[in-house]
């Protein structure tokens, strides 16, 4: 790493890219109500992982809900109880391969 600046550059990047997620997710955990953790949760997956569409920005990663409710220190039937709420109001929605599309976002 001392050898070569380029590696060492590319490390030092990683790690704090990393150290904000990291920031970003302890953040969503210190709020109260779980439909702002959800909301933010997936915000924070389409910064990464989105890809513009059509309607929104599509989450190109395939999280079940125990999954998502792990990550925020909840339930499963909370986490689809809320995924449902969001779809009602139209913030988010399924696209024909099943994945999410967070339709408030602005596309590019």
């Amino acid at each position: 790493v001392r050898q070569t600046p380029h590696l060492a550059y590319t490390l030092m990047q990683a790690l704090i890219s990393r150290t904000r997620q990291s920031e970003a997710l302890i953040a969503l955990l210190g709020l109260r109500r779980i439909e702002d953790r959800v909301r933010g949760f997936l915000e924070l997956l389409a910064q990464d992982y989105g890809q513009p569409c059509d309607t929104g920005l599509r989450l190109n990663l395939r999280l079940t809900h125990q999954e998502i409710a792990s990550a925020l220190s909840t339930t499963r039937v909370t986490v689809t109880r809320v995924l449902g709420l969001l779809k009602e109001e139209g913030w988010l929605q399924c696209d024909d391969q099943r994945q999410l599309v967070l339709s408030h976002l602005p596309c590019a």
